[in-house]
């Protein structure tokens, strides 16, 4: 007769302590992105840093977050949706901070 109350006790217990250790939806970015910043002009453009955040919040930037030219492709997390993918020409001298970026449809466009 016992053992028929301690099982259904049991069972409760672990569902309830599982559930409340479940990660919320909060913890999990809107959006993931990749931006890839270059120096140089037309064909002779070279990658000099990235920036990186994936839907399960890995992050890393690597190199230098400024430069001739940048290329920002981000994405929703929760859907295929892509929210930009656009280059952008930095306007302000390299270096300068912050950057004033303007959106050109190749590295051969000077929009400044």
């Amino acid at each position: 007769m016992k053992m028929k109350r301690v099982i259904p006790f049991a069972l409760l217990t672990v569902f309830l302590l599982t559930t409340s250790y479940t990660p919320s939806a909060s913890a999990v970015p809107r959006y993931g992105y990749e931006i890839t910043y270059y120096q140089g002009f037309c064909n002779q453009t070279y990658v000099i840093g990235t920036n990186y955040r994936s839907c399960n919040g890995d992050h890393y930037t690597e190199g230098t977050q400024n430069g001739d030219f940048k290329y920002s492709y981000v994405y929703e997390c929760s859907t295929p949706n892509i929210v930009e993918d656009q280059l952008y020409f930095n306007c302000q001298y390299p270096g300068w901070d912050p950057p004033s970026w303007s959106q050109v449809p190749n590295f051969c466009v000077l929009p400044c």
